[in-house]
């Protein structure tokens, strides 16, 4: 559940700061990309004038000389900055040597143990320091809309826990099934909300912002197997199947959620997938059901807890084949979503607020393709 808001962020420490200003003037002056302590980093943009942004990795003399892990921080460059404005300073941390790990039990039995850390940079739009309002339309209401980015957006820090056994049937077949641990940290979401902005009245605001962190455990089951053991034609038949079921938690720090469960956004905490595929000769096919379960969009969370937007659970049935001709040439059909399921999303209450009820149809195609 979430914890009482924190206070607001405060200033850039003065090491932060001068790392800013030494950020600034590496990207004007095009010197970071060939840096005396070999330190590579992405394309300025005066390199390619279509990208606004630059993501560069810049030591501090004494930490180059030291032999220290460069610090990194988004670079943003627009009318409003022409100068460039340094978004976020991303500071070295203790080092961290993945592990990865295999025992082999025997021949058809296998164990995996895996400790990682991976890091999500914020996008462009969400760092952009500007505010842009739409006095049009917005992607859910004809009301005009305030869209903010924050150029002090952290990125997404995660360490990794998984363990996997792995069953391979003396047949062409596999058994597996793995339990997983995320422990996140400013995980990045939209909040919406309603602001009086005059002239315009009431109006929609998003802004992007982290979170405190979040929690995300799940267990994975899957099974494959190709009924050889059938006689004649039938040998080509397979099955497969499998299964996932995530709790995850996520802590936004805003006092409307204190004492109230948030799951993570754009986390489906269950899916699972049935197969039956054939594969002799020249033919290859697949008949297969896929679902998930209701899940928090990405772009869900509102100032209001009980308005969260979701997108509900959903399954369709899908069918690929293909025949394999001489010279390498191949004919293949594949039809999606068979059953026509519709996808609908809602504000909070499935059985009340209805957010949208969208029939895609049941849709296909049919060609080749083959060396020229």
């Amino acid at each position: 559940m979430d914890a009482a808001a924190p206070g607001p962020a405060g200033p850039r420490s003065p090491a932060s700061s001068g790392l800013a200003q030494a950020l600034l003037h590496a990207v004007r002056a095009l010197d970071f990309v060939q840096a005396a302590d070999g330190w590579q980093a992405g394309m300025p943009a005066g390199v390619h004038p279509s990208i606004d942004q630059a993501v560069v990795a810049f030591p501090p003399p004494e930490a180059a000389r030291a032999g220290a892990a460069p610090a990194w921080a988004d670079v943003l460059f627009s009318r409003e900055h022409p100068q460039g404005i340094a978004a976020d300073i991303a500071a070295p941390e203790a080092g961290f040597a993945p592990l990865n790990l295999r025992y082999d039990a025997g021949r058809q039995l296998v164990f995996r143990a895996a400790l990682t850390r991976t890091l999500a940079r914020a996008s462009y739009t969400q760092l952009n320091p500007v505010s842009v309002l739409n006095t049009t339309t917005s992607e859910d209401s004809s009301l005009p809309t305030l869209t903010l980015g924050d150029p002090r957006l952290r990125p997404v820090r995660s360490v990794n826990y998984d363990l996997t056994a792995e069953y391979y049937l003396p047949s062409v077949g596999l058994l597996s099934g793995g339990v997983f641990l995320k422990e996140m940290r400013n995980n990045i979401y939209r909040l919406n909300d309603i602001i009086v902005l005059p002239p315009s009245g009431s109006v929609p605001r998003r802004q992007w912002r982290n979170a405190a962190g979040a929690r995300v455990r799940g267990l994975e089951l899957a099974f494959e197997r190709r009924l050889d053991f059938l006689p004649g034609p039938l040998a080509g038949l397979g099955i497969s199947a499998n299964y996932t079921r995530v709790s995850s938690e996520v802590r936004t720090g805003r006092p409307e959620r204190v004492g109230r469960r948030t799951p993570l956004f754009a986390q489906v905490p269950e899916t699972y997938n049935a197969g039956l595929t054939y594969a002799r000769g020249p033919l290859q096919a697949r008949l297969a059901w896929n679902a998930r379960s209701a899940y928090l969009l990405f772009n869900g969370l509102d100032g209001n807890p009980r308005l969260d937007r979701y997108l509900d659970d959903h399954g369709q049935l899908d069918l690929t084949a293909s025949w394999r001709l001489r010279r390498g040439f191949t004919l293949f059909v594949e039809g999606i979503n068979l059953t026509n399921r519709a996808e609908r999303a809602y504000d909070g209450d499935p059985a009340r607020r209805l957010d949208y009820l969208e029939y895609r149809g049941c849709c296909g195609n049919a060609g080749g393709r083959g060396p020229l």
